[in-house]
């Protein structure tokens, strides 16, 4: 049981920080692009 759980938090875990690291990343190419924009 407490080894499945790892499984599944190993598989789900990626995903998740797959997201946010793009989220992350659209986030921060865009605040730059404003940045520059701005001056």
């Amino acid at each position: 049981m407490n080894f499945q759980d790892e499984l599944i938090r190993k598989i789900k875990k990626p995903i998740e920080e797959r997201k946010v690291g793009t989220r992350r990343y659209f986030t921060s190419s865009l605040m730059r692009r404003l940045f520059l924009l701005r001056f």
